[in-house]
């Protein structure tokens, strides 16, 4: 198991998302029941693809047009996406579990129904988003867009095994930090401004206080 872990990070890295046996199953499906003699199925991040593979910006004339759009449309979402620059500081502030829940709920909605050319609606945050219609590249931008709004990692196969809203939404609440946290990497930072002399003499209170 180790050594598939380190081949899915190996691929990731290179824009190459690894797929399901049931994915790859759903892929052969439609294959067959088209009139195409050969065929390769790849999902594929096509402008990570073509940075890491094609470091020196030599990409073969068979992709380019395929990354180029890709690069396009990860412009397009971030900026589109990314109109609450401060989401991630809004539900920070938030004290309240459901109130944190329902911003983090339609803020995935609105990203979701941009991503998918959905109808501006709401629909249920139980619903897989593969039966949305999420492929892998749609995947992408989306997982570009929360890591990028929220400052998180989120897997690729996590979206595309069948995550809705209402996973997506505890995943990304569980991994925020807690008002606790905040206090004390806020306390660290002060400390760490603070000079030599100033420090020491905390702790010399700190243990005269112990003591």
């Amino acid at each position: 198991s180790g050594m598939a872990v380190h081949l899915a990070e190996y691929f990731r890295q290179r824009g190459i998302i690894l797929f399901s046996p049931a994915q790859g199953l759903d892929a052969l499906a439609h294959l067959l029941q088209s009139n195409v003699p050969q065929a390769t199925v790849f999902a594929v991040d096509w402008a990570v693809a073509g940075q890491k593979n094609f470091p020196n910006g030599a990409v073969p004339p068979m992709i380019t047009a395929l990354v180029q759009e890709q690069k396009a449309t990860s412009s397009t979402t971030t900026s589109t996406t990314n109109v609450d620059v401060n989401i991630r500081q809004a539900i920070l502030e938030l004290s309240d579990r459901e109130k944190q829940y329902a911003q983090v709920a339609d803020h995935l909605q609105a990203c979701i129904t941009h991503i998918l050319r959905l109808p501006d609606q709401h629909f249920d945050l139980q619903q897989p988003l593969n039966t949305l219609g999420l492929d892998s590249m749609m995947a992408v931008e989306l997982r570009n867009a929360i890591e990028g709004d929220f400052c998180i990692n989120i897997s690729i196969m996590e979206l595309l095994q069948g995550a809705g809203i209402d996973h997506l939404t505890n995943t990304i609440l569980a991994k925020l930090p807690t008002q606790e946290e905040l206090v004390v990497d806020d306390l660290l930072n002060e400390i760490q401004d603070l000079p030599e002399e100033e420090l020491q003499l905390l702790l010399q209170e700190a243990l005269a206080n112990d003591s």
